[in-house]
């Protein structure tokens, strides 16, 4: 077991931005402590401190802009009772979006700990104020900062403490580690690339009283509740053919945004269940949904699947130019290429079947499916068939499917 929170990656902050000494204290706190990062759960937002996913030894959560400290409650409502220390790691942005979870979380005062990276500007968008922007940071001037601390601490937070990021955080980690309830640290720090790049600067921006709450309102432990699983609602897809499938298989779709890769690999995973086989299913794409490339990651099993690693897939089907070069640094040695004839790749060993031109754009991911399933017999066609026929985009697949099996198996 490490103590160490942090792993060997580079930080990918600006030079002089303040994430990195946040995360160094953390990292110090924790091996102080001698916590097992495994045991830690870290619940991330939108922006730059949300960079941290990658870089750490514990489980890691990305939540949309604002929501991380909600996440973060519910994940430390179902974890109580079990030691697991669960962090919310936010920016000053988030805290204006998402005000009132920070509120919600101090006021139910669960065991958690809410990290507030203030670099007083929206960094990763070029730096619009948030609320926690003092008035001098522009020449134009701004309304005065929201006090959050000053919040959370009223609202009934356990304890609540705002240090500089040039400060001591280590010790103050320490106290929060060990805090029963929830904890908040607002951290305030430098942006070099919009906001104030100096800590004489920074203290001078506005008055920020020094703060070392402690609370007194009762630390809530949920109790334990038997509710029937969701998924008790949804019927089984039923086992009507066979696969020749005898282990664990990762297949990679390789396309592009628009042009129906997830739902091909939607498809792919009933059809993979029709044969009795466990399925899981993953997305991969930009978050400007809409364009760039779009990946589908596919786990089939014969045995109940208990992790997934879809980064080193044995099978990849690329089928657009887009898909082929968000995936080609990741073919491993002994991994299986299937890439579009119209692709201009040059390694050895690959098929290129014609997919766009059987499927068209919006076509090629099911069709490489197709080929792929039927020629292995993981898949068979009369599965692809039968899940084509229950989908709710059947009429349109179907004749696609067709055509598929008409062009690799002469039987149109």
């Amino acid at each position: 077991m490490t103590n160490r929170l942090l792993n060997d990656k580079s930080f990918p902050y600006c030079p002089g931005c303040g994430h990195g000494l946040i995360l160094k204290a953390l990292d110090a706190a924790f091996q102080a402590l001698d916590l097992d990062p495994l045991n830690a759960v870290i619940v991330s937002d939108i922006g730059c401190c949300g960079l941290i996913d990658a870089l750490v030894n514990s489980h890691t959560v990305h939540g949309l802009h604002g929501r991380s400290t909600a996440l973060a409650q519910g994940i430390a409502m179902a974890a109580a009772g079990s030691g697991k220390k669960v962090i919310a790691v936010l920016g000053d942005g988030g805290a204006s979006i998402g005000l009132q979870h920070i509120l919600t979380a101090a006021r139910w005062n669960v065991e958690m700990l809410v990290i507030l990276h203030n670099n007083m500007v929206y960094g990763m968008t070029g730096g619009q104020r948030s609320a926690l922007s003092p008035p001098n940071l522009r020449a134009d001037g701004g309304p005065q900062p929201l006090d959050v601390c000053a919040l959370a601490a009223a609202a009934g937070a356990q304890r609540v403490i705002r240090r500089f990021a040039d400060d001591d955080l280590t010790a103050a980690f320490i106290e929060l580690l060990k805090t029963r309830g929830c904890s908040l640290i607002e951290v305030l720090e430098t942006c070099p690339s919009h906001g104030l790049r100096k800590y004489p600067e920074l203290r001078q921006a506005a008055v920020y009283p020094p703060i070392d709450a402690v609370g007194s309102f009762p630390i809530f432990t949920p109790g334990v509740r038997q509710t029937p699983s969701l998924l008790d609602e949804i019927p089984a897809v039923p086992s009507k053919f066979t696969s020749s499938l005898q282990r664990q298989l990762q297949v990679t779709v390789a396309g592009s945004a628009g042009e129906g890769v997830q739902s091909a690999g939607e498809i792919a995973a009933l059809a993979a269940m029709r044969c009795g086989l466990e399925v899981q299913k993953r997305g991969e794409y930009p978050i400007t949904v809409g364009n760039g490339f779009s990946l589908v990651h596919l786990t089939f099993s014969p045995q109940p699947i208990c992790y997934a690693d879809a980064l080193d897939p044995d099978i990849i089907l690329a089928v657009s130019e887009e898909g082929w070069k968000k995936v080609k640094s990741r073919i491993r040695p002994g991994a299986r290429l299937l890439a579009d004839a119209e692709l201009q790749i040059e390694q050895g060993g690959m098929e290129q079947p014609a997919f766009r031109r059987v499927g068209g754009a919006k076509g090629a991911a099911l069709a490489a499916l197709v080929y792929w399933g039927e020629r292995t017999k993981i898949i068979p066609f009369e599965a692809f068939n039968a899940a084509v026929s229950s989908h709710r985009l059947g009429k349109i697949l179907q004749p696609l499917l067709e055509k598929s099996r008409g062009a690799w198996f002469g039987d149109a």
